[in-house]
């Protein structure tokens, strides 16, 4: 599990940090001091798509911690694609998974998914209903003033 979770954040760091431009860095080489050299790799957007595939995986994984935290990675990337894969996890049998997508819902401002995030409000558990409340209202505050929401909830599992 330990390697699937370092994967999940190489991939979250593949898929937020790179630019997709090629850059140069600069580092003593033989042919004089600060000759630009190569990154060892320039592909991208390959690596964003390999990212993303793992994120997908992640989403449908048979462990809930991985489903959580791969929930947790598209809402702190902004990876809005991935919204269908996410919506059915606001029903998933754990928990910190329901936890983790509500919150997400309001990280990544879902506008239309406000009815199935109602429905949480009466969940059993205390923490989803909190995640639930606040990704409405996140939603709502932000739909209000044009703005993005930063940060979030999703940091926070509960047991």
């Amino acid at each position: 599990m330990k390697t699937y979770v370092i994967s999940m954040l190489v991939a979250a760091l593949a898929v937020v940090g790179c630019s997709g431009q090629n850059q140069t860095s600069q580092k003593p080489s033989d042919k004089g001091p600060g000759a630009a050299v190569s990154p060892p790799f320039t592909d991208t957007k390959s690596l964003q798509q390999s990212a993303l595939a793992i994120l997908q995986n992640g989403l449908k994984d048979q462990n809930a911690y991985i489903r959580s935290y791969a929930i947790e990675t598209a809402a702190e990337t902004q990876r809005k694609e991935l919204m269908p894969l996410i919506l059915p996890l606001l029903n998933d049998t754990t928990v910190g998974v329901r936890f983790a997508a509500a919150a997400a819902m309001g990280d990544m401002q879902c506008t239309g998914c406000a009815k199935q995030v109602t429905a949480l409000l009466k969940d059993a558990n205390e923490s989803v209903r909190l995640a639930a409340a606040y990704a409405l209202a996140l939603v709502q505050a932000c739909h209000k003033r044009g703005a993005h929401a930063i940060g979030g909830m999703a940091a926070f599992l509960p047991s």
